[in-house]
């Protein structure tokens, strides 16, 4: 709960008269209130210890067994930090119903996004390296690249991507599984960025909901696509973050 300033010593006052005069009549109300009083003090706690940041941030980081990456809070445009543990089973086992979708936007090579600005790039995260099916505007990828990230499937080449997903604190989903949604920019973007690279839609970076729904209306995102990928994702404090050892992936 938040106090206004001046008024946190009538509150606490009547907090603790209630307690003189109702905990000797009830004595059942001391365990509920000492487990609230916990509850509320946990929240602040978590609050404040995964607060976000407006910095940029490039790459996985492993520590003990987990990964560890940035992801923007879709309300805010922040970067808050989540963690996945190593060997958990894939798919997640859990109703669909109780997951909350992350959303992956995937930039082509012809981005002029700074290397450092996007999330994960194809040598600093373990995970969508290339495009998993060709795709003409990304640019195909060539035999071994396909062999060596995409099993011999043909593939399309990345600069990278960045991750949004809804964060407790600014209104998100509480749930921990996620089911992942793969964005990619659609032709007329390309065409808008050949005709116009100061006005092109995927030299911007995309931080928040409002900002991919828009460019999804506007026809320079396409819909969120399905993908059978899920994960178990939590939020992490960026110390933990700092402490991890980076990821290093020879794409070639």
């Amino acid at each position: 709960m938040r106090v206004p300033s001046g008024h946190a010593d009538s509150v606490a006052g009547m907090v603790w008269a209630g307690e003189q005069s109702n905990m000797r009549s009830i004595p059942y109300l001391r365990p509920f209130c000492a487990a609230l009083s916990l509850a509320v003090a946990v929240m602040l706690l978590s609050n404040s210890a995964f607060a976000q940041t407006d910095q940029l941030f490039s790459g996985e980081v492993l520590q003990g067994n987990s990964t560890i990456g940035p992801v923007f809070d879709s309300a805010t445009g922040n970067t808050v930090f989540v963690r996945q543990a190593l060997g958990a089973p894939m798919p997640v086992k859990s109703n669909v119903n109780s997951m909350a979708p992350v959303y992956v936007v995937v930039y082509p090579l012809q981005s002029m996004i700074p290397d450092d600005s996007l999330q994960c790039l194809p040598t600093n995260c373990d995970h969508l390296n290339v495009l998993p099916f060709p795709d003409p505007d990304y640019g195909v990828g060539s035999d071994a690249q396909c062999q060596q990230w995409n099993g011999g499937t043909p593939c399309s080449l990345v600069k990278g991507h960045v991750h949004l997903l809804g964060v407790p604190s600014n209104g998100g989903d509480f749930s921990v599984p996620h089911y992942v949604k793969l964005l990619l920019f659609t032709p007329q973007a390309f065409a808008k960025c050949q005709a116009n690279p100061t006005g092109c839609p995927f030299n911007n970076l995309v931080r928040t909901l409002a900002q991919m729904q828009a460019l999804v209306v506007s026809g320079d995102l396409t819909a969120p696509l399905d993908t059978p990928i899920t994960v178990n994702l939590s939020v992490v404090p960026e110390q933990t973050y700092e402490l991890g050892t980076p990821t290093v992936i020879p794409f070639e």
